[in-house]
C-alpha cells in the first residue's frame, strides 16, 4: 500500500514537471500555504461531487426487470439456499458493518448487547471497560 501511495505521489511531481517544463522550485515566490489552501478547497468540491454521485447512484429505483425477477425468484433463491450459507453471509455483512463504525458507534453498539449468547454482560469485561476508558480520554483530548 505504501509503495502504491509513493508511486501516486511520483507520478503527480512528474505530470508538474511536463506541464511545467521544469521541476517544483520551493523559491519561486509563491504563497504555498495560501496554494494548499486553494487545492485542499478544490478536493472538496471534488469529494462532495462523488459523495453526490454516489448518493444518486443509491437512491435510483430499480428497474421494472428487476422487480420482476425478484418477485418470482426471491424466495426460491432464499428457500433452496443452505441456512449455514445465508448464516455466513450474514456474519460477514456485519463484521463489514461494525468494522465502519466509528469507535464512539462501536461503544454504543456493544453497550446495546446486555448479553452475548445468553451468557455474559458484556460491559463487565475487562478489555471492553479498558477500550471506553481509551475512548473517553481521546474524546477528552479532542
Amino acid at each position: 500500500m505504501n509503495k502504491e501511495i509513493v508511486k501516486l505521489i511520483e507520478q503527480r511531481l512528474e505530470k508538474g514537471k511536463r506541464e511545467y517544463a521544469d521541476e517544483l522550485d520551493p523559491e519561486d515566490g509563491r504563497d504555498w500555504i495560501k496554494e494548499s489552501i486553494e487545492e485542499m478547497l478544490d478536493s472538496c468540491v471534488y469529494l462532495a461531487a462523488e459523495l453526490l454521485r454516489i448518493h444518486n447512484i443509491t437512491k435510483k429505483p430499480h428497474s421494472k426487470e428487476r422487480k420482476k425477477f425478484q418477485e418470482k425468484y426471491i424466495d426460491m433463491i432464499i428457500e433452496t439456499t443452505p441456512i449455514l450459507q445465508i448464516i455466513d453471509e450474514y456474519k460477514i455483512w456485519c463484521r463489514q458493518s461494525l468494522y465502519k463504525q466509528t469507535d464512539e458507534e462501536f461503544v454504543k453498539f456493544l453497550e446495546s448487547k446486555k448479553t452475548l449468547n445468553g451468557i455474559d454482560c458484556i460491559e463487565q469485561w475487562d478489555d471492553f471497560i479498558e477500550f471506553k476508558k481509551h475512548i473517553a480520554q481521546v474524546e477528552q483530548s479532542n
